[in-house]
């Protein structure tokens, strides 16, 4: 198979259960992204919602774009970031466009 395009045009149902389009982003992340400390105490990241509203922020976006925020984003944390992090983004290719 020569590139992700000519996968996801002859894999209808990659995911079973799993809907992604072409144009699609699925991002995959470590619970370390969610768990830095970003506040007094033991406040963390995604205590209340943040990560949702930091997806809504960069949407639509594709693969290389949003793995670039997450990591301007993680840069941020400083020292608050003291678990490892891992990050991948899959992107489905509009073909049509």
């Amino acid at each position: 198979m020569a590139n992700s395009s000519e996968f996801f045009r002859t894999h209808d149902s990659w995911l079973p259960g799993f809907g992604c389009r072409p144009g699609d982003t699925l991002v995959l992340y470590s619970d370390g992204l969610t768990e830095a400390q970003t506040g007094v105490g033991q406040s963390r990241y995604d205590d209340d919602g943040a990560l949702l509203k930091f997806a809504a922020a960069n949407s639509p976006s594709n693969a290389a774009t949003i793995v670039d925020a997450i990591r301007t984003l993680l840069d941020g944390f400083g020292s608050g970031l003291q678990d490892d992090t891992a990050v991948l983004a899959l992107g489905i290719p509009d073909v049509s466009a």
